[in-house]
């Protein structure tokens, strides 16, 4: 009996132990999600600068570029540069403004070195006009198009209705185009209708701005929609989903948004909007960040250069290298990438390196092919050709400048994307303890290494200031610490020299800044414009300049020209101006100033 109920005991517990293994299911491995990507800010300080380019890639002046709480105009090399600027390593946020142009806004993640963006203007142009009390359609020429319903608009100056006749701005921006890094809007950057950032891949753009017959800024009016229908690029129309996101810039942070949706119909897109700025059609791509530094094969970093990461189902990735050809960007998850390297959007070539895939951020050092860079490498030597420690190199290649810093034997090197067989490199040595710079050598970047030979930086003096005496009280802002200098010419039809002095660093800071009407050579000139800060609250500073309505009559006497960047311009005026407040102020001034732009 008891032998029989310890079988059955057994029995028991087997079919019992049997089950539950059977029941214990091993799942597959599976691969590791995307990441989710920081939408918070991480803020830093660095420098940017860049260049700018107008629709027929010709530099742009007297366009005006803000970085946080900084502004400051492009030269006639179309180039800016804003020293110790609010940066954010995940998002950061540059704009502009220029008369006839509709307004730059990129966003870009900073890093710790000088970036660079390379950015082209999108001509805003007159497509039409439709009466806003009946609506009506206007195209573009590629065939996008904007419908405008009857009695929807209103003025943004007070939101009253507006009835009259309506200016359409518009252009279409072709997200396969070879220029799209510098024209797109923001860059391929995000965040969906639940908030989470992701890359996009972009099916066609386009910029909308109305306006009132007495160009007053017109917008859609609250519980009102407009429809825009996008031209599909043909390239993009068979891998063109059935729906697709709509998504708006959004103009304070430099990232896209998710608003409503767009439906395909033949070779195009239609969607309702409720307000109007860039809009996009695009997938959001899960992606990684991936952090990218560009070298040559002797390990000199390519600063300022274009870096593509293209994907065949997913598009094309770009940014920018910074001073340490150091790039960030999102980039789709786990696939791969083939990534090309160009100095500009005119001279990508087709030759890549394929990386990837990332399934989670990553850091990589690419070798430049070696086909597309030039390296030109020289020595600067002092007024007894003895090599200088003590110095550094100014360096202007396609409309950007590079500071290059000497070695222990006074070598200096700068690696850079050639832009065809006729590329070349301006350098300008400087003395930075004799406080003397020489001339511009201009150096042909005919092979892939190029010798510069000795610079030498001797004969001209780098002493830099402005010194003027206002109402009796002297100022001087000469260079040193907390000093900041700057000497530009500006303008189109007419050139001025434009001089930017400022003590930094305290809180009631002097600074002078006037333009000077460019006559090409030494002599008098007229003082177009001047301001002088003179102390107060940081915040609301005590400026004395001239009532705009009373001309100042005030002549400049130039005595050095510079007619080229890396020069010195010299001069003095002096004279009395009148206020808005109409009291009368005497000025005199001295000043003696770099061209760096």
């Amino acid at each position: 009996m008891k032998t029989k109920l310890l079988l059955s005991i057994c029995i028991v517990f087997a079919f019992i132990f049997s089950c539950h293994k059977t029941d214990i299911k091993t799942p597959a491995p599976q691969p590791p999600g995307p990441p989710v990507l920081s939408t918070s800010s991480s803020p830093i300080t660095a420098s940017i600068q860049g260049n700018v380019f107008d629709e027929n890639d010709q530099p742009v002046s007297g366009v005006s570029i803000t970085i946080g709480a900084k502004t400051i105009s492009t030269d006639l090399r179309g180039y800016f540069n804003i020293d110790n600027a609010s940066l954010d390593k995940n998002a950061s946020l540059l704009t502009g403004n220029k008369d006839g142009y509709f307004k730059i806004i990129k966003s870009f993640a900073a890093t710790s070195g000088v970036n660079y963006q390379r950015i082209k203007l999108i001509k805003k142009k007159l497509i039409g006009t439709i009466t806003a009390s009946s609506g009506g359609t206007v195209s573009t020429s590629d065939g996008s198009s904007i419908t405008l319903l009857a009695n929807g608009l209103i003025k943004k100056s007070d939101n009253s209705s507006y009835n009259g006749t309506v200016n359409v701005y518009a252009a279409s921006i072709d997200p396969t185009a070879q220029d799209i890094p510098g024209t797109i809007p923001g860059s391929l950057m995000g965040n969906d209708s639940i908030g989470k950032r992701v890359g996009l891949q972009s099916y066609g753009m386009i910029a909308v701005e109305l306006e009132s017959s007495a160009a007053e800024p017109l917008q859609i009016a609250a519980g009102k929609t407009a429809t825009l229908s996008f031209a599909i690029p043909s390239s993009l129309q068979s891998s063109a989903p059935a729906t697709i996101a709509l998504w708006f810039m959004d103009d304070n942070t430099g990232l896209w948004k998710q608003q409503g949706s767009a439906v395909k119909s033949g070779s195009s897109y239609t969607g309702q909007v409720s307000h109007f700025s860039f809009w996009s059609i695009d997938l959001g791509v899960d992606g990684i960040v991936l952090n990218l530094t560009i070298k040559d094969k002797n390990n000199n970093p390519l600063p300022y250069s274009i870096v593509q990461m293209q994907n065949a189902r997913y598009g094309t990735r770009y940014g920018y290298t910074d001073s340490h050809g150091e790039v960030a960007a999102i980039v789709p998850f786990n696939v791969q990438l083939n990534c090309s390297i160009a100095a500009t959007w005119e001279c990508i070539n087709s030759s890549s390196q394929t990386i990837g895939p990332f399934t989670d951020s990553a850091n990589i050092v690419l070798t430049a092919d070696e086909q597309s860079i030039a390296t030109v490498s020289g020595k600067v030597v002092n007024c007894n050709n003895v090599p200088l420690v003590n110095g550094y190199a100014i360096a202007y290649h396609n409309n950007t400048t590079y500071y290059l810093t000497l070695d222990q034997s006074g070598v200096f090197a700068l690696t850079v994307a050639k832009c065809g067989s006729s590329d070349e490199v301006d350098i300008v040595g400087v003395d930075a303890v004799a406080k003397q710079q020489g001339n511009t050598y201009n150096i042909a970047l005919s092979s892939r290494s190029v010798d510069a030979g000795n610079i030498n930086a001797c004969s001209v003096a780098t002493a830099q200031f402005v010194k003027y005496t206002l109402d009796d009280v002297n100022y001087d802002l000469s260079e040193g610490n907390g000093i900041y200098l700057n000497a530009q010419l500006t303008g189109t039809t007419t050139k001025f020299i434009q001089v930017s002095a400022a003590n930094t660093s305290s809180s009631s800071s002097p600074a002078a800044y006037f333009d000077v009407q460019d006559i090409g050579t030494i002599g008098s000139a007229s003082l177009a414009d001047c301001s002088f800060v003179i102390g107060g609250d940081p915040a609301s500073p005590d400026i004395v300049s001239p009532d705009p309505a009373t001309p100042n009559n005030i002549t400049v006497n130039l005595t050095s020209y510079a007619s080229e960047v890396g020069q010195f311009y010299e001069g003095n005026f002096s004279g009395s101006f009148s206020d808005t407040n109409h009291s009368q102020h005497t000025i005199s001034c001295q000043f003696r100033m770099r061209r760096n732009q």
